[in-house]
């Protein structure tokens, strides 16, 4: 049972750690940056590049619930004019309400598994190092099955993913957006998104893996002496 609860915790730690590498990717400035430099977004759009991260920042914040709107005008072509619509604030209210429980959950997770970590180092008296280390196994194994599968299916068919990405998370179709009227849908093609995705899932697999070596090792050392 302490294995399995064990394993349990790894696993939802493991996801809270997506979401901190889902966060520090979504609110990298530079990020957006140079993805507009790469897909020649200000020029498509008819907007400066300073206007356009000046409406990327209000944006973010928007997201964080740092402001409680999102007023931000710009030249777009030869006329000044809000840069985002009112059916992409309706769409950002949802948006802003799934990223901050995204937040939200991060934080409890990470702190209801350092409780559990000690609640557990009392419970497992002997041998705490192996058994931590393989519970950690377990949960990374689990997980890494789980990512596998999702990074395939966005390198073999992104538009199906995203598709039912917003099927899953969005109980309405605001997040269906014409290109001919919608400043946000230009900012953020197909490929920006895809970019975003695959960068997430290359820091957190860089990172877990770092993590898994620093947790394993130890037990390894010991179980060679």
């Amino acid at each position: 049972m302490k294995k399995v609860l064990c394993t349990a915790v790894f696993f939802f730690f493991t996801l809270a750690l997506v979401f901190a590498c889902a966060e520090g990717v979504v609110m990298d400035l530079n990020f957006y940056e140079t993805e507009y430099a790469k897909l020649g977004t200000a020029g498509d759009i008819g907007m400066s590049q300073e206007d356009l991260m000046a409406a990327t920042e209000r944006l973010l914040l928007y997201m964080k619930g740092d402001v409680p709107d999102l007023d931000v005008s710009a030249t777009v072509g030869h006329a000044e004019r809000q840069v985002f619509n009112l059916r992409e604030r309706a769409h950002m209210v949802d948006v802003a309400a799934l990223f901050q429980g995204w937040m939200l959950y991060e934080k409890l997770a990470f702190a209801l598994t350092a409780a559990a970590v000690l609640l557990l180092l009392f419970a497992a008296k002997e041998r705490r190092l192996s058994f931590f280390a393989r519970c950690y196994r377990n949960a990374a194994l689990l997980f890494g099955a789980l990512l596998l599968a999702v990074g395939v299916w966005v390198l073999l068919d992104f538009n199906s993913f995203w598709i039912s990405f917003h099927l899953l998370f969005f109980r309405n179709d605001l997040w269906l957006l014409d290109p001919a009227t919608s400043i946000m849908i230009n900012m953020f093609p197909d490929v920006f998104f895809f970019d975003l995705v695959m960068r997430i899932i290359m820091i957190f697999t860089a990172i877990s893996a770092a993590a898994g070596a620093a947790i394993c090792q130890p037990w390894r050392k010991k179980m060679i002496l």
